[in-house]
């Protein structure tokens, strides 16, 4: 087991632990929505949530891919069974399964590919970005309602977005994600809870495309619970 998948693992298995403790204390609404809520409760039967990626990049290749969070089993308690076919082909990656999910599944993907990039974009430590994010949620997190197109029909949602890199002493290091921000858009009315998860660096002239821009966007929920073979 590499070094990072090691890392997905125990962040898996610690988080409820981690929940657990924040219900006890005040936790922010940021908080809240993204690692308190019972995302999957929508879910009512074995399925298959189907996510785009899609990223942009004005130095490198960009690429486009697929994400399945796989709802094999629904227990006894209305948490899921859930395994992740995380990209295909060459860039797929090992995500292991989480037994009694509530939370999508989908997040902890996103934000381990994006701390596993930056780690190696930069030298830095996973745990320095890790603490960043954290203290973003806790006391800096813009939250507010939008309303959303999702299949052609306009349903409500809610936005979160923070900038974690803004400030801290690492900040000349790590100059190129300085105003890196990242934008988290959720809605029950989407099967899965999670609409789209982005993640952008500005360019020098705010007025250019971004540096480099990541999108995590659902596109569907199918009542699949197989695993997809190349050419499906």
């Amino acid at each position: 087991m590499t070094r990072i998948n090691a890392l997905l693992l125990l962040l898996v298995l610690a988080l409820p632990t981690a929940v657990g403790a924040a219900e006890e204390e005040n936790v922010s609404r940021a908080n809240e929505l993204l690692f308190l809520t019972d995302h999957l409760a929508n879910v009512s039967q074995p399925g298959t949530l189907r996510y785009e990626f899609h990223k942009e990049a004005r130095e490198e290749k960009g690429f486009t891919d697929e994400l399945d969070i796989r709802v094999t089993r629904i227990n006894d308690d209305g948490s899921k069974h859930c395994e992740v076919d995380y990209f295909t082909g060459e860039r797929e990656r090992f995500f292991p399964p989480i037994d009694h999910a509530t939370g999508n599944p989908v997040l902890l993907a996103f934000l381990q590919r994006d701390v596993r990039d930056m780690e190696q974009r930069t030298g830095g430590s996973w745990r320095y970005f890790q603490k960043r994010m954290k203290i973003a949620l806790a006391d800096a997190a813009a939250v507010e309602p939008v309303t959303l197109s999702v299949a052609g029909h306009r349903v409500e949602g809610t936005r979160v977005r923070i900038t974690p890199f803004v400030g801290g002493r690492y900040r000349k290091r790590f100059a190129n994600l300085a105003d890196k921000y990242y934008v988290f858009t959720l809605s029950e009315a989407v099967p899965g809870g999670i609409y789209r998860l982005r993640s952008v660096v500005p360019a020098d002239d705010p007025s250019g495309p971004p540096r480099i821009e990541e999108v995590l966007t659902f596109e569907e929920l199918t009542h699949r619970t197989a695993r997809a073979e190349a050419g499906d």
